[in-house]
């Protein structure tokens, strides 16, 4: 039986979820966090293989990887990792922003029905994520629920940007989303989203390449 592997290291926190690829309902999720701080250069590698089991790396069909905005160091590790296997086991590997997987992670907790997402109203479908970065600015994005498809699509990309410049950008649209403010990810649900959302687009015959995956910095880690 297929399953797909979601990692989550943006912050000092190890996210990890286990998804079966053919589960339609998208309600079986294993996950498990470790909060790691400095260790997660040491521990990332030990850590994922302690969860897997008794699964290995030859009953995945494809690895999830968070790659930003986030801790330059944590996320670049998380990136490298998952290339690393993707590109030796010969799956896919979905790079998903921080950002949309809280989003999707908000929609998803507003419904009784994790299976189906319900929204009443197109406004209600808008996320805007905000989470605290270096230097007093913001990484920001916007991001819409396609209830059709059951996936977030991009309607701001991803930036670091100022507070000032963030609500500017809010105050121009004509329709205000619904504001997420993060201090961090919230590790056990935003990577249980991502699974979710790459069991999705598994499904539906995305393959993309681990070389297709980039880590988003967002800032210089030195300037």
């Amino acid at each position: 039986m297929p399953y797909g592997l979601a990692l989550h290291t943006t912050s000092t926190q190890l996210g990890l979820a286990l998804i079966d690829c053919a589960d339609m309902h998208q309600n079986h999720v294993r996950t498990c966090s470790h909060d790691l701080g400095r260790d997660m250069v040491t521990h990332l590698h030990l850590h994922t293989l302690e969860f897997l089991a008794p699964y290995t790396w030859s009953d995945l069909s494809f690895i999830a990887i968070a790659k930003g905005p986030g801790s330059f160091t944590s996320t670049r590790l998380g990136v490298v990792m998952a290339r690393t296997i993707g590109q030796q086991l010969g799956i896919p590997v979905f790079g998903i922003s921080t950002l949309e997987a809280a989003a999707y992670a908000d929609v998803r907790s507003r419904s009784s029905d994790l299976g189906k997402v319900a929204v009443s109203s197109h406004t209600e479908r808008d996320r805007a994520v905000e989470l605290e970065a270096a230097r007093g600015e913001v990484f920001a994005g916007i991001y819409h629920y396609d209830g059709d498809r059951g996936e977030m699509v991009c309607l701001q990309a991803d930036a670091a940007m100022s507070p000032q410049a963030w609500q500017d950008t809010l105050a121009s649209r004509s329709v205000l989303p619904i504001s997420l403010k993060l201090d961090r990810a919230d590790v056990i649900r935003d990577t249980t989203a991502m699974a979710t959302l790459a069991q999705q687009r598994w499904q539906r015959g995305d393959r993309p390449t681990w070389s297709e995956v980039t880590p988003f910095y967002g800032q210089h880690p030195v300037t």
